[in-house]
């Protein structure tokens, strides 16, 4: 899957309003004019990944997160601008970045919430409402919970209904492969689980900080998630062996809270999470293998995470979902599973008889196929790992989507290359086909075989997957429809070549009809004006791949609409530096011929300022004196101009009067001064003098040095210490937190109070590597840090040569608030 990037088309005048999602709307309409409400923004524009064919695991996963990193980066910046001028006025409050799907999370007022519907790199804007954690299935459709004894340490029915035993015999019980899951958590402390935690801190995931290490408590739901994850990875501590992939190591991301509930922002950035666990494209952490046994509260087609699904595929991971609780009637399918990009589990039990609880297709959810689920698997009465080290029998398709994901982990550890698609290919021609002959909309494609898989692997596994591509996003109007200009190749395998191609409505407002859905290069009409995506298969008889298109449907014909121009972000400089400006601007192309001049100007400032090139978007800028100066870039098409202006703080030239502080690694002399490493010196260049201006000792900070300070106004100081150091009053204070410290006296008498300013492990630092090592801040009031090495935190990864702003909602115990990327 890619979605594909293009310039903004011509005549964007799909109207702001239509940018919002109806629930939204609906409770906008009801809120205060200063209530504020969380939402997430997506943007139109997205990379295209298509072209990633990396034969190497660790290379393709890197790619794509560079590649997604950077186009967030180069587009998000009006977005951000916007919010950062909105709470500091009070009309917003905060908002993360999510690189994976080229969205953000904007928590602001109904108005801030128009504004941005009015920015034309948004697609849409839907509500951050909550997921419910899964639930028991209906009264009705599954046999009371069941206690388990020890047994002997066969595997259990359900293990051995689907052939695990016989890829355990030849050596592949999951050795190698990682795999997580998306739910209430896990109980790290069940003897079957423990060990085969993968450890460290890029194997757990909370995105609402509420456990540092994995738990598995979600109100009425508690236990979920240990249930799923027994079955994927669990042995036979309780003396029957009850997980598919037994020496499988995993990972988890808590998405409901201990209240039971998530939000879609958090689910947002467990699946970045999933993509990328250390914040590092370097290291190949990806799981192998991720679970969902969750959906949306009701049945219907909702495409929130599809981006995020359709990526992980991108990465080589086929994401498992469970089908859902919502039979036995047919039109029961349940989202994310009957997403294009998803794998749908549905639940029979172990004779082989339908789970009558177990959601139906068909699918109408833009995918290549209307069937669901896709397969079926064991989920009635399952025995599995519980809490506090019990076993317990469950029934659900939360119970059966694992055995397809342990499924995976056993066929990953034969063929490590697989891909998603082979993936996906394997465990459907190789299921056993139940009810009526066929892909069905009870039984999909039939039960998991794992056996089969493995040997349709061995057979079939040169065969490589087709590539596709839709073509380039598209402005249209409503009388002419568009020209799709879809491509696919494939190897010609499986023989006799037979590739088929097809398009569908993956989403929009109205019906599209296709000069020829089996056609790569056809036309498309609409029904209604809007936005709308257009989804191309391509199908050798084995595997299956898509790509999607945008095209924005207008009432009338396109007219010449204003550039868009980008003057920057605000910067400061300091005499004699210059300033290097980084604009951009774009266009619609009319009138024809395009001729877009671009020109920077001086709208105010207190001396001249010289350009080395007035019409270049890089230009660099020269000042005469310093002051505060505001540059505008206009941008004309000949017609229409636009203009976007930012602000630069020009400062005189630094002299060599002012005291300068210093904090040393080790213990010393300077000027007769002794210091220790937990002291701060202080030189007056003025007249040669050295002093201690801090004595750490004094105040319990004996025994760690000072890795980062900063000095206050108001005389007082802000502290980060190396290691880990008890203060009175306070507890343990980590090398990711802020002492901020109120002197009664400095020098060689130090005395005062501390109070915790800043606690790290509540906003994302928790690494040993994510020590503080300098603390500034920016001229809006964000917190600026720098840490030791690379650093990753909600929406932004940084290095140790990178700088974070951290815009805070709440100090103290607890911390919160959003970050950014600031140098």
């Amino acid at each position: 899957m890619a979605l594909q990037s293009a310039p903004l088309a011509a005549a964007e005048r799909v109207r702001p309003r239509d940018k919002i999602d109806a629930t939204l709307m609906a409770v906008m309409q009801t809120a205060a004019a200063d209530d504020m409400i969380s939402v997430i923004v997506e943007l139109r524009e997205k990379e295209n990944l298509s072209d990633l064919k990396e034969r190497l695991r660790k290379n393709q996963i890197k790619k794509i997160i560079q590649r997604l990193q950077r186009k967030a980066q180069q587009t998000q910046r009006k977005v951000i601008e916007l919010v950062q001028s909105r709470m500091a006025d009070g009309t917003a409050t905060s908002y993360t970045s999510f690189w994976m799907i080229n969205g953000l999370e904007v928590t602001a007022t109904p108005t801030v919430i128009n504004e941005l519907a009015q920015l034309k790199v948004v697609e849409k804007i839907v509500l951050n409402e909550p997921v419910a954690a899964p639930s028991a299935p209906p009264a009705g459709y599954m046999n009371p919970p069941a206690a388990y004894a020890l047994q002997s340490g066969a595997p259990e029915a359900n293990i051995a209904l689907v052939n695990a035993p016989a890829l355990w015999n030849q050596g592949f019980l999951g050795q190698g492969i990682v795999v997580a899951n998306m739910d209430t958590g896990v109980d790290i402390s069940h003897p079957d689980l423990a060990g085969k935690w993968r450890g460290g801190a890029n194997s757990w995931f909370d995105p609402y900080s509420q456990h540092a290490t994995p738990t598995d408590y979600a109100g009425a739901a508690s236990g979920h998630g240990t249930w799923s994850m027994g079955i994927i990875v669990g042995g036979d501590a309780g003396g029957t062996t009850v997980g598919m992939a037994p020496n499988a190591q995993w990972i988890a991301a808590k998405i409901f809270n201990d209240q039971g509930s998530g939000t879609v922002a958090g689910i947002h950035a467990a699946f970045q999470w999933l993509l990328d666990p250390d914040g590092d494209p370097n290291t190949d952490d990806t799981p192998h293998v991720v679970n969902g046994s969750w959906t949306f509260q009701s049945p219907g087609c909702n495409l929130e995470f599809e981006n995020d699904i359709a990526v992980l595929r991108t990465a080589g991971v086929l994401p498992i979902f469970a089908a859902g609780n919502g039979g036995p009637n047919a039109n029961t399918s349940y989202s994310p599973a009957n997403n294009p990009s998803a794998f749908a589990v549905g639940a029979v039990d172990n004779a082989d008889q339908i789970y009558a609880g177990g959601s139906r297709g068909p699918a109408t959810c833009g995918g290549p196929t209307t069937i669901f689920p896709h397969m079926v698997a064991p989920g009635v009465d399952v025995k599995t790992t519980d809490l506090y080290g019990l076993y317990f029998g469950q029934t659900g398709t939360s119970l059966a989507a694992p055995h397809a994901s342990g499924a995976l982990a056993l066929l990953l550890n034969a063929y490590p290359s697989a891909t998603a698609a082979q993936q996906q290919a394997a465990l459907l021609n190789a299921s056993l086909d139940l009810g009526v002959t066929g892909a069905d909309n009870n039984f999909g494609y039939g039960r998991l075989d794992v056996l089969s898989a493995y040997n349709w692997l061995l057979t079939n596994g040169n065969n490589q997957e087709p590539t596709v591509s839709a073509g380039v996003d598209v402005t249209v109007t409503l009388a002419s429809g568009v020209t799709l200009a879809g491509m696919a190749t494939d190897d010609g395998l499986p023989a006799p070549a037979n590739l088929v191609t097809t398009w569908t409505l993956q989403s929009g407002p109205g019906a599209v009809t296709f000069g020829n859905a089996n056609a790569a290069q056809t036309s498309a009409t609409f029904a209604v004006e809007g936005l709308y995506t257009l989804r191309l298969t391509a199908n050798d008889g084995q595997l299956s791949v898509g790509d999607t298109i945008l095209v924005t449907v207008l009432s009338g014909a396109p007219t010449n609409q204003a550039p868009t121009v980008n003057a920057g972000a605000d910067m400061a400089i300091t005499l004699p530096d210059s300033a290097l400006l980084g604009g951009s601007a774009s266009d619609d192309g009319l009138p024809a011929p395009a001729n877009l001049l671009t020109t920077w100007s001086v709208v105010s400032g207190p001396g001249t300022v010289a350009f080395d090139n007035a019409n270049a978007h890089n230009a660099t800028a020269s000042f005469a004196v310093d002051g505060v100066y505001t540059l505008r870039l206009t941008a004309d098409d000949g017609e229409l101009s636009s203009s976007d202006d930012l602000v630069v703080t020009v400062s005189p030239a630094a002299t060599s009067n002012a005291p300068i502080y210093l904090s040393s690694t080790n213990d010393g002399a300077v000027g007769g001064v002794a210091f220790a490493d937990e002291d701060i010196l202080m030189y007056d260049p003025v007249t040669d003098h050295w002093a201690l201006a801090f004595d750490g000792s004094d105040v319990e900070l004996g025994g760690v040095d000072i890795n980062a300070f900063a000095i206050l106004d108001d005389g007082s100081l802000l502290l980060s210490p190396d290691n880990p150091v008890i203060i009175s009053g306070i507890g343990t204070v980590d090398d990711s937190d802020i002492l901020h410290f109120t002197p009664t006296s400095l020098g060689d008498n130090t005395a005062g109070a501390y109070e915790l300013y800043f606690r790290g492990a509540d906003v994302g630092l928790t690494t040993n590597g994510e020590d503080i090592v300098a603390i500034d801040f920016a001229p809006d009031g964000r917190l600026l840090i720098s840490t030791l090495n690379s650093a990753s935190v909600a929406g932004v990864t940084a290095r140790d040569e990178d700088l974070l702003a951290f815009a805070p909602t709440a100090l103290g115990v607890p911390t919160s608030g959003s970050w950014s990327l600031y140098f």
